[in-house]
């Protein structure tokens, strides 16, 4: 119809020059003429307005994406509106934002420079500019544009978070501070905002102040695990071991997917057990660790230490035995196995353990008296002992813990050479 009617307004513009020599003939066809261009105009400008109508019907699509997390749904909705009108800008920053939604950066800075160039600015376009900036982790950047939002103006609760962030990873900790206040005061009920400044103090070693906006969150939100697996470390930092396995029982309770529980979870809350004194659960619990991780060394020992505190002497040797097969350069390891001989009475082998960490570290008293003891032990003659029993004395090994038997051979001296000899190889 459109079409139609600018072909009948050219013929009748040519028929008008024509019919001029007649006037009353005239006068009439230029009244019919009118009422023509008034048609045109109607029927061109109904068909802007269904044109305009169906891209905010597109725009409000994307935008419903939006609610929903469908950022790359959004995203098409927007292009479809940029195809029907290329010159709005107001469609290329929406579709920049959830290009940064969709963790696509390069095309949000592609779309936000478009926008910037069809004049389209609008109060948080420094906002969305540090938010790319600050996905990336240019932070000195990220902080520019968010300075310039916040002092033209642009406020809201998850702004300052972002700007308290920014402060925070570039140092500014008394900034960063300011504006997690500040983000709060505009809505204190936002358990992720809380969540957000008790990491912060955890990393500020805040502790008190951490553990306040953990109990804020748990009373606004009784299942938010992450905040009991956070307080439950802060507590065991602090050597709170009750309240610790507290809430290190909490997390699992409420942790939504129990195959997410890590094996550095289980160590930990073994580690709760223990320092309660209930080995048998840190066994337990241990032994999940191993399960998950069977090649941490760490997580043999830590088992092994409970083994022992249970009298399990031999399942503590084998995890002490996988220790050492597993990192062979850690001492800790080989004195908790060289213990584990001697009680078991395994003496050559405690012997042998003992003379290694002698030779490792010559200036510990503890390796050279035991390197003794178990001499003794094997009914060796006194002159292949005496001398590690003067050299764990003069290191500072107590007399009074010697074995009597022993004492008596740490009241005669080295000779001052032979000492010196021996002080100046470590």
């Amino acid at each position: 119809m459109y079409n139609f009617c600018i072909n009948i307004c050219i013929y009748t513009h040519q028929s008008a020059i024509f019919m001029q020599l007649y006037s009353k003939r005239y006068i009439i066809f230029k009244y019919c003429l009118n009422i023509v261009f008034l048609c045109l105009w109607v029927g061109g400008n109904s068909h802007a307005q269904k044109t305009k109508k169906n891209i905010q019907d597109i725009i409000e699509q994307g935008e419903a994406e939006w609610e929903v997390s469908n950022y790359k749904e959004s995203i098409i909705w927007f292009t479809k509106a940029i195809q029907a009108d290329s010159t709005n800008g107001e469609v290329f920053f929406k579709r920049a934002k959830s290009y940064i939604l969709a963790q696509e950066y390069e095309k949000a800075i592609r779309d936000l420079t478009l926008a910037d160039s069809l004049q389209y600015t609008q109060l948080e376009t420094p906002f969305y500019w540090g938010l790319i900036y600050f996905k990336q982790e240019q932070f000195e950047k990220s902080l520019t544009f968010f300075e310039q939002a916040y002092q033209k103006g642009y406020q809201n609760d998850s702004f300052y978070a972002y700007l308290a962030e920014t402060y925070a990873f570039l140092g500014k900790n008394k900034e960063a501070n300011d504006f997690f206040d500040k983000a709060l005061n505009i809505y204190n009920k936002d358990v992720d905002l809380y969540w957000l400044r008790a990491n912060f103090y955890v990393k500020q070693e805040e502790y008190t102040k951490a553990i306040a906006d953990l109990d804020k969150i748990t009373t606004l939100q009784s299942h938010y695990w992450k905040a009991y697996q956070l307080k439950a470390d802060i507590y065991f930092w602090q050597n709170q071991d009750s309240k610790s396995l507290e809430n290190r029982l909490l997390y699992f309770k409420y942790l939504p997917n129990k195959k997410k529980i890590t094996a550095s979870d289980y160590s930990m809350i073994a580690m709760n057990y223990a320092a309660s004194k209930q080995f048998a659960k840190s066994v337990e619990y241990g032994t999940k660790a191993i399960e998950l991780d069977k090649d941490n060394h760490e997580y043999y020992f830590e088992r092994a230490t409970y083994y022992i505190q249970l009298k399990n002497y031999q399942k503590a040797l084998a995890d002490c035995q996988k220790a050492i097969e597993l990192d062979g350069e850690d001492l800790v390891y080989f004195r908790q196995r060289a213990f584990l001989y001697k009680i078991l009475k395994k003496y050559p082998e405690a012997l042998a353990d003992y003379e290694f960490l002698a030779q490792q570290d010559e200036k510990d008293a503890e390796n050279h008296y035991y390197v003794a003891e178990i001499k003794y032990l094997l009914k060796k003659e006194p002159k292949e002992f005496q001398t590690d029993v003067q050299t764990a004395f003069q290191l500072g090994y107590p007399k009074e813990q010697m074995r009597s038997e022993l004492q008596k051979y740490a009241e005669r001296k080295l000779g001052m050479a032979r000492f010196f000899k021996r002080k100046t190889k470590s």
